[in-house]
């Protein structure tokens, strides 16, 4: 086949955190298609007659939620061939479910399995494909063992409470109505309009300040994938340094980057499991989650750190099974499969 890549440019490019420029660039060299890689800021260089030079089987638009990047290439729905939509944050639903590029795509694609975000697509959009690739899948010659001191007990990177992944909405989509389910269930309360998205990071990072002579801490200031303070091999190296490092499926129920970051890094993840992959974390992971009290989670912390051989030989299993599995190569070949299953 002929594929034609349509990619927004800071997520998928200068983003210093630029996980998915690794996996779009080795999509293209190894691929078992021919694929066209093109970025938002080079649609002057294109054109309906370019494209259909290409010849394409199918286009796909890489973005983040709303599809903003096919306002440029709006003549692609126009050439009569298959075009569909990848997104990393499908769960901004109720404004992803009114945007008229999304409408107009054959089918919808989540980069990571999500099953109630793409139940709840399917709902809206009965006639689309909606589909998912394995995984946020992690380049393993950055993220991989460096065979570091481990120097901190503890690590936490990423965004807490701070910008979009403070408090924001609560959306119609099933992952969120069922956190809200539960929250009211627990707390005999009732959850207004909004929530803070990683609930779970920030309980715990409070929790350990509060708790921070007990521990060897290195906590990083509040940043997300555009501004951060640390990337990549520094950051793998960071992980590589820390005996556990925290993780969050967030409020929606989605297995984010660090799930494989972590790992990859050989360290431990503590944190909540994703439910589309209980299988790969379940008893591969220091599992704590929101729902417990604060004496709980120190707890299952304090057991951790008692038996490093243990804790050791979790974060290996885990660690080599993330290198296998969720590599880039994989990943090409898994992306393979699902524009495969597509185009049929």
């Amino acid at each position: 086949m002929n594929i034609v890549i349509i990619a927004e440019k800071s997520h998928y490019r200068d983003w210093k955190g630029k996980t998915y420029y690794d996996i779009l660039l080795h999509y293209k060299e190894f691929s078992i298609n021919n694929v066209t890689l093109i970025f938002s800021d080079e649609y002057m260089n294109y054109s309906i007659d370019t494209i259909k030079i290409l010849n394409p089987s199918l286009i796909c638009f890489f973005e983040t939620d709303i599809l903003n990047v096919a306002n440029y290439f709006s003549y692609v729905f126009e050439i009569g061939i298959p075009v569909y939509y990848c997104g990393l944050d499908l769960f901004y639903f109720n404004n992803c479910i009114q945007c008229p590029n999304i409408k107009r795509c054959n089918g919808i694609i989540h980069f990571s399995k999500a099953e109630n975000i793409e139940n709840t697509y399917r709902l809206e959009f009965p006639n689309k494909i909606i589909t998912h690739f394995d995984a946020r899948f992690v380049n393993s010659h950055r993220f991989k063992n460096y065979n570091m001191e481990k120097k901190y007990d503890i690590l936490i990177y990423g965004s807490r409470g701070g910008g979009l992944c403070g408090l924001n909405n609560l959306e119609n989509h099933i992952s969120d109505q069922k956190y809200i389910q539960k929250y009211n269930e627990v707390y005999n309360t009732i959850l207004h309009d909004k929530h803070y998205f990683y609930p779970l990071r920030i309980k715990v990072e409070q929790l350990l300040l509060k708790n921070s002579g007990k521990y060897r801490l290195k906590i990083l200031d509040n940043a997300s994938i555009f501004n951060a303070h640390v990337a990549n091999e520094s950051l793998s190296q960071l992980i590589n340094e820390s005996y556990m490092t925290l993780s969050c499926c967030t409020r929606t129920d989605i297995a984010m980057a660090k799930y494989f970051e972590i790992p990859a890094s050989y360290s431990a993840i503590l944190g909540d499991i994703p439910t589309d992959y209980e299988d790969l974390f379940k008893g591969n992971i220091v599992e704590v989650n929101e729902w417990m009290s604060d004496d709980e989670i120190l707890q299952i912390i304090d057991k951790a750190l008692e038996d490093k051989e243990k804790l050791w030989e979790m974060t290996k299993r885990l660690g080599d099974r993330v290198h296998q599995e969720y590599n880039l190569e994989a990943g090409t070949k898994n992306m393979d499969e699902v524009f495969e299953n597509m185009f049929m």
